[in-house]
């Protein structure tokens, strides 16, 4: 079991001492650097591997009008359980400290294949590596927009959350569209259009299906939607609160099996 931080850095669940193990210090992550920090803005296991993590670790500060983007996020990979780490050249502004740190994840790993993984950024769109992290290349804008808010220096959603649903791969871009596709990512179809202020926080695989929140940044309902990518339908859920907010996860071992949460964590 995983668990990440927004300032306190992410942890493994040792079962044999019963103890949650920060996995990030001097010792697992010898090459740390000032703008690392404690805050994590996305974890992400491996299905095929229990061992293979990656986190996207910075505290970047928002820049201002005509200011230029910082860039000393990084996202790191561990091969032993977040014992020891890596990194690849690429650098991102990642802030993991922001408002829509919450929901589930920017990261997401190819359930057949651990060395590919997306990253929704919250300024810079989408990314993909196929080598574990050691490259990344973005997914074009003109197909996967950045989702951009027009005051610059606020907190962005951004590409807010990725999956991967059977032999499809799953960006939600805030303010325009959740989006898929069927051939790793050379084309990208709109299976929903977003309303402005509205955003995906929360994406995952249930039994051959896409489950999303839907969520807002101010005023209106939050909805859980469920797709069926094979015919591009979808139905929403009725929920057991209105709020602005909802995020959820699914237990991989019983999808009968769910958690939901909205703003109030009720």
């Amino acid at each position: 079991i995983y668990a990440r931080t927004d300032v306190g850095g992410a942890y493994r669940w040792e079962p044999e001492t019963t103890q949650w193990r920060q996995m990030i210090d001097a010792e697992s992550m010898p090459d740390a650097q000032p703008g690392d920090a404690l805050s994590v803005d996305s974890i992400a296991v491996a299905p095929t591997d229990g061992q293979r993590l990656y986190i996207a670790l910075g505290s970047d500060s928002n820049p201002g009008a005509t200011d230029p983007l910082q860039r000393d996020g990084r996202i790191m990979v561990s091969d032993d359980g977040g014992r020891t780490w890596h990194t690849g050249a690429q650098r991102w502004f990642i802030s993991g400290n922001q408002r829509f740190r919450v929901g589930s994840e920017r990261l997401s790993v190819d359930p057949n294949d651990p060395d590919h993984v997306l990253f929704g950024s919250s300024r810079e769109g989408l990314w993909q590596s196929f080598d574990a992290g050691t490259t990344w290349t973005q997914t074009p804008i003109e197909q996967v927009p950045l989702g951009q808010f027009a005051d610059r220096s606020s907190d962005q959603v951004g590409v807010g959350t990725t999956a991967f649903v059977d032999d499809e791969l799953i960006a939600g871009v805030a303010g325009v569209a959740v989006f898929a596709s069927v051939d790793d990512g050379v084309t990208w179809r709109r299976i929903r259009d977003l309303e402005p202020g509205e955003y995906a926080a929360g994406a995952v695989e249930v039994g051959g299906q896409l489950w999303i929140a839907l969520d807002r940044v101010e005023g209106g309902d939050a909805v859980v939607a469920i797709y069926d990518l094979a015919d591009d339908t979808s139905t929403d859920l009725s929920l057991p609160f209105s709020s602005g907010f909802a995020t959820f996860a699914v237990d991989p071992a019983d999808p009968q099996h769910m958690a939901l949460a909205d703003e109030a964590v009720r």
